[in-house]
């Protein structure tokens, strides 16, 4: 029986140290340290592919750069520097910037009624063209005086004019009025910059203006109050841009000679408007004398601006 027993025990013993429900439990917990290293290294490697596909993708940019990019800079406040493929241009030390500026190129045709070797010999001729609204006005050109009509935008409408008079016994032939537009190059502060652009651009514009008013204050029989009020309204605007450059100057002289310019239409609109004529077809010959003085004051500017 002793025997017995201690031969049961043993066995018992045996069971208990190498059997299956032993052995398994062994195993378990190998597997689960082995899985844990693997599960976190599976992490890992699915994170970075998530991060490398959210760096390829538009919403994976705005991601880094608005998440990731907090956490590796703390001021989130500092802008980013943006770049930009366009040059652009900005004042000197001297507070001061350069720029080229453009006259624009003008030709007119003109009614040339006459050439005289002096003024005084034309004044009869003068004196009837302005009783029929033409302007009578007298151009020196160096060698002679010539009187000339009126002025128009093409040479179409020019030679319509010339052949009409013509049929009425009156000698005309048509000439032009023309100056080669030029650039030259101007510094001075930005502001004053602005105010010569605009001054120059609208020396050119006002040619344009004038000779629509001068067609149509003929051919709407506009009234008198009428034609004075658009001059009134130009004159303004003369005004205007002279006092934006005066007290300046620049170099190249540009600034003098726009003032001295706008100060001739100023005198020249002044004059218009202040006169008491109330013979319409007079006031008309008066308009279109005011149109030739504008254009040969812009031909004399650019002139002045080529060859200084």
């Amino acid at each position: 029986m002793n025997m017995e027993y201690r031969r049961r025990r043993r066995k018992k013993r045996r069971n208990r140290g190498f059997g299956y429900s032993g052995y398994s439990g062994g195993r378990a917990a190998g597997q689960s340290e082995g899985s844990g290293f693997w599960g976190a290294l599976l992490i890992i490697l699915l994170t970075a592919g998530l991060i490398y596909l959210l760096i390829g993708t538009s919403v994976g940019t705005l991601i880094v750069q608005n998440v990731f990019k907090s956490c590796s800079n703390n001021d989130r406040s500092t802008p980013v520097p943006q770049v930009s493929g366009e040059p652009t241009s900005s004042p000197s030390l001297s507070g001061e910037i350069s720029a080229d500026i453009c006259f624009s190129n003008l030709e007119v045709f003109v009614l040339q009624m006459g050439v005289y070797s002096d003024a005084g010999t034309a004044d009869g001729l003068i004196s009837s063209l302005k009783a029929l609204g033409a302007a009578g006005y007298v151009l020196d050109t160096g060698s002679g005086y010539k009187v000339i009509a009126s002025c128009y935008d093409t040479e179409a409408a020019a030679r319509s004019v010339c052949d009409r008079l013509r049929t009425q016994g009156y000698e005309c032939m048509v000439s032009t009025l023309s100056c080669e537009g030029t650039e030259i190059s101007v510094k001075c502060s930005e502001a004053v910059m602005d105010s010569i652009k605009t001054a120059v651009s609208y020396a050119s514009s006002l040619i344009t203006s004038l000779s629509k008013e001068v067609i149509g204050f003929d051919a709407e029989s506009r009234s008198i109050e009428y034609g004075r009020a658009v001059v009134g309204e130009m004159l303004t605007n003369v005004k205007t841009i002279r006092s934006s450059i005066s007290g300046f100057s620049d170099p190249s002289g540009v600034i003098s000679k726009l003032d001295e310019y706008y100060m001739q239409l100023e005198a020249y609109m002044t004059t218009f408007i202040s006169s008491s004529n109330e013979n319409r077809v007079e006031v008309s010959g008066m308009l279109k004398y005011l149109q030739l003085d504008v254009v040969c004051s812009y031909i004399n500017l650019v002139n002045s601006v080529r060859n200084p």
